[in-house]
């Protein structure tokens, strides 16, 4: 099962409770990290400082295909992103959206501040 899951949602804490799950970032995908850029995963989330990767959701659907196939994991965690969710469609992949209350905007944001996301990333 993919769940999608919005940011802070609970994603890497479900993944780390349970062995069948997996928290699988895009972030590797999304940007290109060589030895000289430090990989700090929540503070370099939205960096535009980042050599960026244009074709990572094509990159990131696929590989989640094949885990898919590899069935080596009951749930596979991942981002809401709407091109990546798209492909997995057009895939004939299924997926649940997972996402907070429109009224928990502020506790969520709070929440990212203390996890150590950056401004841009708000």
């Amino acid at each position: 099962m993919i769940i999608a899951g919005f940011a802070g949602i609970g994603k890497t804490t479900f993944c780390t409770n349970n062995s069948v799950a997996i928290d699988f970032e895009c972030m590797p995908f999304k940007y290109r990290f060589d030895d000289n850029t430090p990989y700090e995963k929540e503070s370099v989330k939205a960096n535009p400082d980042l050599d960026f990767n244009p074709m990572w959701q094509y990159e990131y659907a696929n590989k989640i295909e094949e885990l898919c196939v590899e069935n080596k994991y009951k749930y596979i965690a991942i981002p809401t992103d709407f091109l990546t969710l798209y492909l997995l469609t057009d895939k004939g992949l299924n997926y649940n959206i997972v996402y907070p209350k429109r009224s928990l905007k502020d506790e969520y944001k709070k929440q990212y501040i203390a996890r150590g996301n950056t401004e841009h990333f708000l």
